[in-house]
């Protein structure tokens, strides 16, 4: 037999005292009137009480007493909570892996899924024999290793208790990682030695997962791990969920946003709801939601006059997981950037960053390649507060403290080279010049840090570009024209964008906390006359326009036309900001302020996003806005909260079992509980039925 202590001390110190109480009781000595009598016969009782009350008096025997005691015992008893561990143990070595996931927090027992889980866990660790270990994993889409190998049960059972509910996806596979480093040794060998050495003992363990199996199959061998998964929850829940929310200005209404949601039923009957969008917390519209089992449907919103503030859509459902039934999502305020066009004259460009969403976005001010030598723009290029250079067929002596964007020319070395004590220039920026020079600190294995362009050559034509990058998000370069241009070599760290049959045409590339974009053609070249020939016929495609916008949103740090970004729990937020905000403050739902540093890179990650909800960005000590992003759940597998009847371990089958009964502890506390109302009813029987004789 084992006791499990359910008390504090204190608590055991107040339940010491009320035996005593009881005993004081029979002790007391009760105040009575003098009655004269003509004989005591009949009062004999009376005087037994008398005896019995009257203090330091030799305590007789009394049943009723007796019966308090043992009711008292019985209680004291049951909070010790004493029991047997089942005839089967779980083994040596066991480890507990339990899913804190967000469908854990599903509400279809009679508590959470992980509540549910622990006091599964629990049970199994009071089932582990004296000189059994055991390990405790929390685990959604990171391993939480709460407790190492240990045979303290107060100290696992600790470790179960505090684990808490997380708002992440389910990944088994780090989970998995950390608990085969024990069981499944690695092995080394030395270099020409063809055996290969086991560097530890291998150490079998039995694995236990506590989930409902709402994750990827892990690519992974057990090796020397057992497993059985132990499925969580109810085999029919009822579910419907928000997967996907957005908000986009009209690009053909300037006044219009739209905003767009997809609902999903995942239980097997039809669904009807109300679907309620609110703005800034007021409402703003509801529509009603039909949806068939196993179905998804659509819901759309038109706002009007709308410049920015915080939507969200909230599912009005009472189904069995109320986590996916909200959705975020943000309107960035408008910010005008400062940009700077150097330019001899570069007509398709200049109306392109005329348009109206242009416009909307930045301050252009256009200067002559003459004008960069002088003394006001070069400290206006040192000072910081300009967003983006763009350099048409020019470039400057010094790289600005900015973003930059080179058309048709090579950025100037913005960064010393030392060479064992000595400093060397880099290849000038002349347009012209083919830049074969490799840099000194290539040798001696340092990063790359030069733009290098080879020889004019033509015609060109666009055999590949990166969709996936914002510069060229809707962008389409398949039936552009080009007269000729250089292949580029970029710095270490760059990223393609356009390729060519001869090379790199476009990429863009990090310099400390700047982005460098260089575009190896011109858009026109000089001709004799004094006029302009044409050397590619992009300005006249419709994607120009908008790739000169992603242009200015991306390099510049502009806020983009569409919704604000939206990421899923525990996703790193990427933050593309102005290069003069070195530091902000990212608010999160709940109201807590972070601050975030540059530290020298071009972007802001923020990491802390666990919490579902508005992220506001700031800049330290104002509480203007400038930028917004939202995080949300949306992932189907989260919302289908169905439990698995097996999961899939690298090419193992792990089947269901949730028979528990040959390693589940047998509790005698219920039945402790039970006899101390016996006793008290029977004691409450003889007190009433000895008053009445």
């Amino acid at each position: 037999m084992s006791l499990i202590n359910m008390l504090s001390p204190w608590q055991w110190i107040l339940m010491a005292t009320v035996p005593p109480l009881i005993i004081m009781l029979y002790f007391l000595k009760l105040r009575r009137n003098p009655v004269q009598v003509p004989s005591t016969y009949l009062w004999q009782r009376t005087i037994e009480d008398l005896h019995v009350n009257s203090i330091w008096q030799r305590l007789r025997k009394n049943l009723l007493l007796l019966l308090q005691l043992l009711v008292v015992l019985a209680f004291i008893l049951a909070c010790l909570r004493p029991g047997f561990r089942g005839e089967e143990t779980l083994g040596a070595r066991s480890i507990f892996m339990i899913d804190n996931s967000s469908s854990m927090q599903s509400q279809d027992l009679d508590q959470s899924r992980l509540a549910e889980a622990k006091e599964r866990a629990l049970e199994m660790v009071e089932a582990l024999g004296k000189n059994d270990v055991a390990m405790i994993i929390a685990f959604s889409d990171r391993a939480d290793v709460r407790q190492g190998f240990t045979s303290d049960k107060a100290r696992l059972r600790d470790a179960i208790k505090s684990i808490p509910p997380t708002n992440r996806t389910t990944d088994l596979n780090e989970a998995l990682r950390a608990a085969s480093g024990l069981a499944n040794p690695g092995r080394t060998s030395q270099v020409g030695d063809l055996n290969d050495v086991q560097v530890a003992e291998a150490m079998p363990a039995m694995l236990y997962i506590m989930s409902d199996g709402g994750f990827s199959a892990p690519q992974m061998d057990l090796g020397n791990l057992a497993a059985e998964y132990i499925p969580i929850g109810d085999a029919l829940p009822i579910n419907v969920g928000i997967v996907a929310f957005t908000a986009e200005r009209n690009t053909e209404k300037d006044d219009q946003v739209e905003a767009f949601a997809l609902v999903q039923n995942f239980c097997g009957q039809e669904v009807t709801a109300t679907a309620s969008l609110t703005l800034d917390g007021e409402l703003i519209d509801a529509s009603e939601v039909e949806i068939e089992a196993f179905a998804t449907t659509g819901v759309n919103f038109e706002i009007q006059n709308l410049v920015e503030g915080q939507l969200q859509l909230e599912l009005e459902y009472a189904d069995d997981f109320p986590l996916d039934n909200a959705a975020f999502a943000g309107l960035d305020p408008p910010r005008e950037l400062e940009v700077v066009l150097v330019t001899n004259g570069n007509t398709p460009l200049e109306a392109a960053l005329a348009t109206e969403q242009a416009t909307a976005l930045a301050n252009v001010r256009i200067m002559e390649p003459e004008s960069l030598e002088t003394e006001n723009v070069v400290a206006l290029s040192e000072s910081g507060t300009v967003d983006l250079f763009i350099y048409d067929n020019c470039a400057p002596k010094k790289m600005p403290e900015a973003n930059t964007f080179f058309l048709g020319a090579l950025p100037p070395v913005s960064v010393s080279i030392e060479v064992e004590g000595e400093e060397s220039e880099g290849p000038s920026a002349d347009e012209e010049a083919v830049v074969e020079n490799t840099q000194a600190n290539e040798s001696e294995g340092g990063p790359n840090l030069l733009w290098k362009a080879g020889e004019l050559t033509g015609p060109l034509f666009v055999i590949d570009i990166n969709r996936s990058h914002p510069i060229l998000q809707y962008v389409d370069m398949g039936t552009v024209r080009i007269v000729e241009g250089r292949a580029l070599e970029m710095p270490s760290g760059g990223v393609e964008l356009v390729r060519s049959q001869e090379g790199v045409l476009f990429g863009v590339a990090p310099r400390d906390a700047y982005q460098d974009a260089v575009l190896g053609m011109r858009f026109a070249t000089p001709s004799e006359d004094g006029g302009v020939i044409p050397n590619t016929d992009w300005p006249i495609k419709r994607s120009f326009p908008v790739f000169v916008l992603n242009a200015l949103e991306y390099l510049g740090g502009a806020v983009s036309t569409s919704g604000s970004k939206s990421i899923r729990p525990g996703q790193p937020g990427v933050l593309n900001l102005a290069s003069r905000f070195d530091e902000v403050e990212v608010v999160d739902p709940l109201g807590k302020s972070t601050k975030l540093n540059r530290a020298g890179g071009p972007q802001l990650i923020h990491t802390q996003t666990d919490e579902l909800g508005f992220y506001r960005v700031k800049p330290v000590g104002d509480d203007r806005t400038l930028q917004m992003f939202t995080v949300n759940l949306f992932s189907d597998r989260e919302s289908d909260i169905a439990p698995a009847e097996e999961v899939l371990i690298g090419a193992q089958n792990v089947g269901a079992s949730s028979d528990q009964k040959d390693i589940s502890r047998i509790e005698y506390w219920r039945w402790l509980l039970a006899l101390a109302l016996v006793l008290l009813a029977v004691e409450w029987y003889l007190y009433n039925r000895r008053i009445s004789v």
